[in-house]
């Protein structure tokens, strides 16, 4: 990591707050799969799939093909901003009752042809509402998610650069 900028005068050093979240070695039962179809241009597809934790629970809310708006809670989030606007789909989804400590992952997106969609970007990670940006091939039809519920883990630690 590298940090950019300067001190404040009179600062000797920054208080810095770590999360640190694992990506993979994931054990069977800490998982969920689900499959949903990907929208057509321009439409949403309202989803209902749900994940029952002992204290969490993952909803699927919808699915928006590229240049697709939500409305609602995922009115601002849900929308692509980056290159390749035409290709970014939206995956909404709502975390409950709390989505803090833990994290949602999501561990593999692949399509009915075994292709990876690319995560463009998790947004709105601390925070009920969240969306996944997902590119998938140009000739998928469906998307076979793998999702991971976790508690995150902080660490809080002073750094002072050498001047």
């Amino acid at each position: 990591m590298e940090l950019f900028g300067a001190l404040w005068p009179g600062e000797y050093a920054w208080k810095l707050d770590v999360e640190f979240v694992r990506t993979r070695g994931f054990e069977p039962y800490d998982l969920w799969e689900t499959t949903v179809p990907i929208p057509k241009p321009g439409t949403l597809v309202n989803l209902t799939n749900r994940w029952e934790l002992t204290n969490q629970t993952v909803e699927l809310i919808g699915f928006a093909a590229p240049n697709r708006e939500f409305t609602g809670d995922f009115r601002w989030i849900g929308k692509w901003w980056g290159e390749n606007r035409d290709k970014v789909f939206s995956l909404a989804v709502k975390l409950g009752p709390k989505a803090q400590p833990n994290r949602l992952t999501l561990v593999r997106a692949v399509d009915e042809n075994e292709a990876t969609a690319k995560l463009m970007q998790h947004a709105s990670q601390d925070d009920p509402c969240q969306v996944f940006f997902l590119k998938p091939a140009q000739d998928a039809t469906e998307l076979r998610l793998t999702f991971a519920v976790q508690r995150s883990r902080s660490v809080q630690f002073v750094a002072r650069p050498d001047f």
